[in-house]
């Protein structure tokens, strides 16, 4: 269903508008602030602004006062404000806030976005397009509307003119869930051209998740968050009346808090006796506002005539966008009266009317939230339950009518049950959060006698929004009360209902406790032998196989391979075959596992879409068996048709593993722009459900494809998210994380921070994994790492260790990597070897066609042959390198190959001779052959780490090496005090 705009337009306190009815004083250095990030969005970068502080600090005047300059220097605006009683409405600010700008499209524009207009039309149905209904877009794939939006902010942002787009958004923490979603997503995924976002928040009561892509926006420098501090006392005194005196103004000064809003409130309270709370209402403090606020804004309300006082809390009540005949009702007063009200307290400015039809918004936030605490708590269950009533006769939406039923229903209400649940499925794929909130208020007024199967029913689909929401904790929560509810008849839905609680306690890191699950409903399952106990083994024989227990999956997976073989429908043949073939990489049977993967493909190729739908997950595990196995191409067909399917019908948890799954089969073909789009899609569908695990394993694919773009600061930095989300999950795998962020220690030429990494990851290498390939080049990385230190021995341990592995398997890529482990070992002292293991795993990489891999064996090789003085034959090897390399768009790797070769093209003195160093290259050398690394050398010698840089790259042309352990080894003795005392011009 279309997700349509609030009926309210914009709020009245428009942002761009005054923002407050008080001179606007102080506030210079933000200003500037604000100016500084105009300047750079106007100059072609993207650029967000946070603007913060506490109620009525004057956000929104600060805010105005940027759109204003910004209106003035040909800039197009889109500004908007999220209001607290349209948090229900899916992308209600988003829509609020781009208005005119997608209403009335230029043609160019249209043009530009025609790919995403499909999309887009679920969010803006009035957009060009069929005359059906917009393209549905599944709760779990909510990043597809996410990815339109930024490719349409990138087509307005290049028709703007003289200035920048600047999307300004008031009262962020009142913004419905859908658009705080959507902006996580482009402060992650900025969108190309000239944008400005500024968001304008109280920080406390900001969505945790938004606080989090704040942060990282921050991290990386396109984020700059403008915290607005109290007015000092002399700029409080230039809001205040002339005729107070100092000692008063002091008063008012200290008792708002140099808070504007705050003191306005004080000053025009400062001849009313502030009324006590009647009893029941909510405290002050409970509402966030301080105590002599809330009193003197009570105050003000205890001004205002009885029909006043409920007009202004029917007000409250509805919203600012209801009209006069709901008002009316809701404040049981005739439309004439209600009219009359709504003028006098215009009057005395506590409502301040807008364009449109309806808008009554108060002066402030705050107002409004006082106004609705201060209503006797019985009148307002009364007052929501008359707009729920008038609602219903007027057939309002269902979602409209929500909004109140869950503030006025009671138990045993089953028609307001009805209702809370058919506007939750109308929300759930745009804002399953609030989809959620609803069906916990419909479980809660569901009669005592309710039949079992209305409340299995909303149990389930409870589950399903919060899973949705990403909230693994609730999901979890209800999927076990529904467990604990379900008789053991029938037996088939109770098993289905297991695995699913099993699934959800391993996507939170509880591997063990989501076996123990299965197992105690297995043995007290009352049809063990039929179909409720092959579900239960099926969801066992996962466990285990995803857990790399291989005496468990051996176990498991046997079972229900012969499930599967007496009367199981083929699609659970093909994901039992694709289970046992996976452990058989844990058993080591590798030719068992090659047989069962045939056997699995065939089956699969057979069989229709609509059977895969209830065996997703497992038939996708054909693909990831197929990349163990080396059949990418294969693995690339399957996971795309897997995909297609999952698209209509999953959950996101589903949706990510695929996409890391095909993400790394076109990766191993060197397809980056396939990988990352992949790869991508994984980390976005990872980030909405809630797992760590899952979005620990998305970082470490993104951890890659940094280092393959050449981006080493934001491999570092991933890879550390990735590891710490790994090990705080307790991932079995979270040694390979240790081998990609070790990876790109190497690259930042720091092998002994490689070293302490690999080190920590203890036993886990040593064991069975599901992707026995993982464990080889795990080994390989750490023979890298060690050769670079030195420790020629340790290098070779691990070479050992790479080559026992790959011995019992017949894979290329295994064998390809065992080779490159012996090669890194050998280079410096053996370089024939070397050469020898090289040319080995580049001649298997190539077969196999691993672009990357293949250009680093070549590169490997060619170091070789320029130890062993070939030089002809080593620049053949650093132009296949950088062949490969350039056709991966690799140029991290593509750059460290022509380093290696300029300098095997410089000069070599004779090995020993230090003559020809320079005493500041004596100086490094001595430095170098020490262990140090270049940034130590650079804090040693106060240099910068690229100069340092230079200098190494001259002593390994110089000495005639390619390598840090190898200078020691031609240097005749440790440089000498006198050396390090010469001539540091």
């Amino acid at each position: 269903m279309p997700y349509l705009p609030p009926s309210r337009g914009n709020t009245g306190r428009k942002p761009g508008g005054s923002g407050s009815d008080v001179a606007f004083v102080g506030r210079a250095a933000e200003l500037q602030c604000l100016q500084a990030a105009y300047d750079r969005a106007s100059a072609g970068s993207w650029t967000v602004v946070e603007i913060t502080g506490d109620p009525g600090i004057g956000k929104s005047s600060v805010l105005a006062r940027l759109l204003a300059h910004a209106r003035g220097a040909g800039a197009q605006v889109c500004a908007g404000q999220a209001v607290e009683s349209d948090l229900h409405v899916p992308y209600g600010l988003l829509v609020n806030a781009l208005g005119d700008a997608v209403h009335q499209p230029r043609a160019a524009r249209l043009a530009a976005a025609q790919a995403d207009l499909p999309v887009l039309r679920a969010v803006w149905p009035q957009l060009p397009g069929p005359a059906a209904e917009p393209e549905p877009i599944p709760a779990a794939q909510r990043y597809r509307v996410h990815r339109a939006v930024r490719n349409l902010l990138a087509v307005l942002a290049a028709d703007t003119g003289d200035g920048p787009l600047v999307i300004a958004l008031d009262d962020m923490h009142w913004a419905d869930e859908s658009s705080t979603e959507l902006l996580g997503h482009l402060l992650r995924h900025p969108p190309r051209g000239r944008v400005l976002l500024v968001a304008a928040y109280r920080p406390r009561q900001l969505a945790s998740g938004l606080r989090g892509a704040f942060a990282e926006a921050a991290v990386t420098g396109t984020s700059v968050r403008v915290d607005l501090p109290p007015l000092t006392e002399d700029e409080t005194a230039a809001l205040l009346p002339g005729r107070l005196s100092r000692r008063r103004r002091r008063q008012l000064h200290a008792a708002s808090a140099g808070n504007p809003l705050y003191l306005k409130a004080l000053s025009a309270a400062a001849e009313v006796t502030p009324p006590e709370p009647a009893a029941g209402h909510r405290l002050s403090e409970q509402a966030g506002v301080p105590d002599p606020v809330w009193s003197a804004l009570a105050a003000e309300l205890a001004t205002l005539t009885p029909a006043e006082r409920l007009v202004a809390a029917a007000v409250a009540v509805t919203g600012p966008a209801a009209d006069m005949d709901l008002l009316a009702t809701v404040a049981a007063h005739p439309v004439p009266e209600v009219v009359a009200a709504l003028d006098r307290l215009a009057a005395r400015d506590l409502l301040r009317p807008g364009p449109g039809t309806a808008p009554f918004p108060f002066r402030h936030p705050v107002v409004h939230t006082v106004t609705y605490e201060s209503a006797p708590a019985g009148w307002r269950t009364a007052a929501h339950a008359r707009a729920a009533t008038a609602l219903a006769e007027r057939g309002a939406a269902s979602t409209d009518r929500a909004y109140h039923l869950e503030r006025c229903a009671g138990v045993g209400d089953t028609a307001a049950v009805g209702t809370l649940s058919d506007a939750a499925s109308t929300v759930l794929p745009a804002a399953p959060a609030t989809a959620a909130r609803w069906l916990t208020t419909a479980l809660r007024l569901l009669p005592a006698g309710a039949a079992d199967t209305d409340r299995w029913e909303l149990l389930v689909r409870h589950a399903e929004a919060l899973f949705l929401a990403g909230d693994l904790s609730g999901g979890r929560d209800s999927v076990h009360t529904l467990l604990s509810l379900l008789p053991r008849h029938p037996a088939d839905k109770r098993a289905r209902v297991a695995v699913l609680a099993a699934t959800v306690e391993r996507l939170v890191g509880n591997a063990m406790e989501a076996e123990a699950l299965l197992t105690a409903e297995l043995a007290a399952c009352p049809e063990a032998h039929g179909t409720a106990g092959a579900t239960l083994r099926a969801g066992l024989a996962t466990c285990a196989v995803m857990r790399s227990d291989p005496v468990a999956a051996d176990r498991w997976t046997e079972q229900v391979l012969r499930d599967a073989r007496h009367g199981a429908r083929p699609a659970q043949l093909a994901g039992a075959l694709a289970l046992a073939a996976m452990s058989g990489h844990l058993t080591g049977a590798f030719a068992v596992a090659a047989a069962r993967l045939d056997e699995a493909a065939r089956t699969l190729d057979g069989l229709p879409d609509d059977d895969l739908v209830e065996v997703l997950q497992l038939v996708g595990l054909v693909g990831a068996a197929e990349i163990a196995h080396e059949r990418i191409p294969d693995a690339v067909r399957h996971l795309n048709r897997v995909l297609a399917v999952a698209h209509r019908h999953r959950p996101a948890h589903v949706l990510t593993d695929l996409y890391g799954q095909l993400g790394t089969a076109y990766a191993l073909t060197g397809d980056r722009d396939r990988a990352a789009e992949c790869f991508d899609d994984e980390y976005d569908a990872a980030l909405l459900t809630g797992s760590a695990a899952q979005c620990g394993t998305a970082l470490k694919h993104q951890s890659w494809l940094a280092l393959w773009r050449g981006d080493l600061p934001a491999a570092l930095h991933l890879g550390e998210r990735a590891l710490a989300d790994a090990r705080a999950q307790r991932h079995p795998l979270s040694w390979s994380s240790m081998a990609i962020y070790a990876l790109a220690h190497l690259f930042d030429d720091d092998p002994a921070a490689a070293l302490r990494l690999l080190d920590s990851a203890g036993d886990r290498p040593h064991k069975p994994t599901i992707d026995p390939g993982a464990r080889i080049r795990w080994w390989e990385v750490r023979a890298a790492a060690c050769a670079a230190t030195g420790d020629t021995g340790a290098a070779r341990d691990a070479a050992e260790h790479a080559s026992r592995l790959a011995a019992g398997s017949s894979l290329r890529r295994s064998q390809a990597h065992a080779a490159m482990a012996r090669g890194y070992a050998l280079l410096g002292d053996d370089p024939a070897g070397a050469l020898e293991a090289a040319r080995a795993a580049s001649t298997l990489l190539d077969q196999a066609g691993d672009l990357l891999a293949a250009g680093r064996a070549h590169h490997l090789a060619a170091n070789a042959s320029a130890a062993l003085r070939r030089p002809a034959q080593a620049r053949a090897g650093f132009a296949d390198a950088r062949a490969r390399f350039t056709t991966a768009q690799a140029p991290l790797l593509y750059d460290a190959a022509v380093r290696d070769e300029r300098r095997m093209n410089a000069r070599r003195p004779r090995p020993g001779d230090r003559s020809a160093l320079t005493p500041r290259e004596s100086e490094v050398a001595g430095l170098v052959a020490e262990g140090l690394t270049n940034r130590q050398i650079a804090e040693r010698l106060f240099l910068s780490v690229g100069t340092v840089g230079v200098h190494v790259g001259r002593v390994y042309a110089k000495l005639g090496v390619g390598r840090r352990a190898a200078v020691a080894a031609r240097l005749p003795a440790p440089p000498q005090a006198a050396d390090r005392s010469g001539d540091h011009r």
